[in-house]
């Protein structure tokens, strides 16, 4: 769940000297359509959740190697003490090295009814965990969301077609 700098520096040089082809997410979804062909031990970088080090230790690493990455925020969490802000996120994506993509509202699992919800209030709050970011990262950075990442990687059917609406 957490790599320390060092670790992550290890990784990201391996990476360099083994041959290995970072591509940004955009270029995967591409691949996964059909539409382009991948160097061969291509591997994409995601950093979840949008923590402020990120910034501080994840992007200097990234950008000494020239590695793309995407961050799948969920934007709730966006000013808290230890969480990105608006502003470093813009910084990051200026370089063309970040890319921000989704990942929810609130971090909640987006398969599981709250205790006290009906399947009415349920799915309105699914759709404000799919709806808002999306417009938040559209409106905050001009950046359209192509990819999303369900929080704790689970989804379901409402899930999926709630995105596909949003073209996600």
């Amino acid at each position: 769940m957490t790599v320390t700098p060092s670790s992550f520096e290890a990784q990201m040089r391996y990476l360099a000297q083994n041959g290995y082809t970072v591509i940004p997410m955009a270029r995967l979804a591409d691949f996964l359509e059909g539409r382009i062909a991948l160097p061969r031990k291509s591997v994409v970088i995601t950093i979840d959740d949008g923590y402020r080090s990120t910034y501080d230790i994840a992007w200097p690493i990234l950008k000494k190697h020239g590695f793309p990455a995407t961050v799948f925020l969920y934007t709730d969490f966006v000013g808290a003490s230890d969480a990105l802000t608006w502003a470093q996120m813009k910084e990051m994506s200026a370089s063309g090295l970040i890319d921000i993509q989704p990942h929810s509202k609130t971090h909640s699992n987006l398969t599981m009814k709250l205790a006290d919800e009906n399947d009415a209030r349920y799915r309105e709050r699914i759709r404000r965990e799919v709806d808002a970011p999306v417009a938040a990262i559209k409106d905050k950075l001009a950046v359209t969301s192509f990819s999303y990442a369900y929080p704790y990687g689970d989804v379901n059917d409402y899930v999926v077609e709630l995105l596909a609406k949003q073209k996600v």
